[in-house]
């Protein structure tokens, strides 16, 4: 099951952009892209070419967050079983 942690990033100064990067089940997943789509182990170029997009790290979110006045910047993030998150800021 989804969890929500809160993530906190002391010493920022004022907004940052936030960036979720994120690997599970449904993101940056060919593997589960594979079995969702009902592939054969017979791949066409096209369906390999949809598999590799699949596996290109791309953003799964982003949005702006602002630290308050000690520094400390502090948002939510829901995750799911299995999942690993980068953030960049």
């Amino acid at each position: 099951p989804a969890v929500t942690e809160n993530v906190q990033v002391h010493g920022v100064k004022g907004e940052r952009n936030v960036t979720v990067w994120r690997i599970d089940e449904t993101n940056t997943n060919p593997y589960g892209l594979y079995c969702r789509r009902g592939f054969t182990k017979d791949l066409t170029p096209e369906q390999i070419a949809i598999l590799q997009e699949e596996g290109t790290l791309k953003p799964a979110e982003s949005f702006t967050a602002s630290a308050d006045k000690n520094g400390l910047l502090s948002f939510d993030l829901t995750l799911t079983d299995n999942c690993t998150i980068l953030l960049t800021f």
